[in-house]
């Protein structure tokens, strides 16, 4: 009786173990990423998190004053692969068309709503290593 007592208990602390080691993901607030097995993926609804993963975040916030732009293009198709990219990347890009003075398009892709000009910094080196060279801080 005794062993069998035993073995129930450990039975139940092997499953409590290994329901706490995955967790599902409910939410999630734009930047945010997955390291798994060294490979980086954005975080999404529906996802089995396991112990061994690493969750990242970026710094965008509510009302951040900062942002970075990625990349302006003066074709509306350069920017929405530009977009796309980042969006994929698990950036909350923008693209928002500007008019010039001699009334020209261009369609500038941000990263809006960063919280602190260290954020921006941040956000603008990982763009960078992305292969989006141009990418400059602003405020």
């Amino acid at each position: 009786m005794r062993f069998l007592l035993i073995a129930t208990m450990l039975l139940s602390l092997a499953s409590a173990t290994a329901a706490a080691s995955t967790l599902t993901v409910e939410g999630v607030v734009s930047p945010a990423w997955v390291e798994r097995g060294g490979a980086r993926m954005p975080l999404a609804v529906g996802m089995q998190l396991s112990d061994r993963d690493r969750v990242v975040t970026g710094g965008a916030r509510r009302g951040g004053r900062h942002f970075v732009t990625a990349s302006v293009s003066v074709d509306q198709k350069s920017a929405l692969a530009a977009y796309h990219a980042l969006r994929a990347a698990g950036y909350p890009a923008v693209v928002r068309p500007v008019k010039s003075d001699d009334g020209t398009l261009s369609y500038p892709v941000r990263v809006p709503n960063l919280g602190t000009p260290q954020d921006a910094a941040v956000t603008a080196a990982k763009l960078k290593a992305l292969g989006m060279p141009d990418a400059t801080v602003g405020r």
